[in-house]
């Protein structure tokens, strides 16, 4: 590699691991502050991003988490609108998968809770679609919740 091309890939690791800027980047490298806005434009033309490049360098785990958390969310909003999707045994093998995942980043409270609204989710359901299943459930529902209520005090 040419000697631009080493410091051109040097000012991206610069800029996005290290969170240097232009000017501190242009003058670590003994090139002018031009030279490295340049590549980083030529960059963008070609589909790379520095500034998203160092978004995704500096995320963090609490980043990660909420992330996760929100997409596990909108699998359950989905089955809000949709319950007889949670009785498909690849779809429940999924959701209960990335429950699991949320049990190992996360606050016991947060997955909780996160249980807690399926049940209330699985309990509206039962209640319109299989009423006799719903009231053999019905007795169950506020001591399972108390269990996981009182683990996640436990544990947190």
């Amino acid at each position: 590699m040419g000697e631009t091309t080493d410091k051109k890939i040097e000012a991206i690791k610069l800029f996005t691991d290290k969170n240097k800027s232009i000017p501190e980047i242009a003058e670590m490298l003994g090139v002018s502050d031009s030279a490295v806005y340049r590549w980083k434009r030529e960059d963008l033309k070609l589909g790379k991003d520095w500034d998203e490049l160092k978004r995704s360098a500096n995320t963090g785990l609490a980043e990660v988490q909420k992330i996760y958390y929100e997409l596990v969310k909108q699998k359950l909003l989905e089955i809000k609108e949709k319950p007889e999707d949670f009785f498909d045994s690849k779809k429940a093998d999924a959701l209960t998968k990335h429950i699991s995942n949320l049990k190992k980043i996360f606050p016991k409270s947060l997955y909780i809770n996160t249980i807690i609204d399926m049940i209330k989710e699985t309990d509206l359901f039962l209640s319109k679609k299989n009423p006799e299943v719903r009231k053999v459930m019905a007795g169950y529902w506020d001591e399972i919740q108390t269990i996981l209520l009182d683990k996640a005090e436990i544990y947190d």
